[in-house]
């Protein structure tokens, strides 16, 4: 390939694939607030998930890699615990995984505002399709708007047929599965969600 790398657009292929993500993007609304709160801007929302009822609170991804790099080093202090001659081992890996998905979380954030600099630079706020874009620049467009999961914080559970909820302070939602959602409203003396649970006045 000569010239400007920049100047390299999607291949043919890559151009029906970009047209097929598109085609099946998620509601971008909800792309949205899971946007906002990578700004640490959380929004309570009502989800109606595979029959069940979940309200949660959206949240930046770092929460759920927090809470899996607490467990990885939960485990590894119970198994240097019961396992005293291999502590050295243990002291290891913890080093070379503790905190890891924290920091991949970190990354992917950087980058992401990376690629949003950049379109801002090359486009403004037109809307651009990705086959108009740098390859490159593109991919991540793609990839970006193809995101299918969210992670929500102090979320309840409401299965059908259950009254009490299933209280859960993080979990991840795979947005594929959501049949309907709803912006639980604040309450403005308090900034926080005002709700009854279904059956409570």
């Amino acid at each position: 390939m000569t010239g400007d790398p920049s100047d390299a657009r999607l291949s043919a292929p890559e151009a029906n694939l970009a047209a097929i993500a598109s085609a099946q993007r998620i509601d971008r609304y909800l792309v949205e607030l899971a946007s906002l709160a990578e700004m640490n801007m959380n929004t309570v929302v009502g989800l109606v998930l595979n029959g069940a009822i979940v309200i949660g609170r959206i949240v930046s991804p770092q929460a759920m890699a927090h809470a899996v790099d607490e467990h990885i080093l939960t485990s590894l202090k119970m198994s240097a615990a019961a396992s005293p001659h291999d502590a050295t081992a243990w002291e290891e890996a913890k080093q070379t995984v503790g905190g890891g998905n924290v920091k991949v979380v970190q990354e992917e954030r950087q980058a992401r505002q990376g690629m949003i600099a950049r379109h801002r630079e090359l486009y403004g706020d037109a809307r651009v399709s990705p086959t108009e874009m740098p390859e490159d620049l593109a991919r991540d467009i793609i990839d970006d708007a193809t995101r299918v999961t969210i992670t929500l914080a102090d979320a309840h559970i409401f299965p059908p047929g259950i009254r009490e909820p299933i209280d859960v302070s993080v979990m991840r939602v795979d947005v594929r599965q959501v049949g309907g959602w709803w912006i639980v409203p604040a309450d403005p003396e308090t900034r926080s969600a005002s709700f009854a649970f279904p059956g409570q006045s």
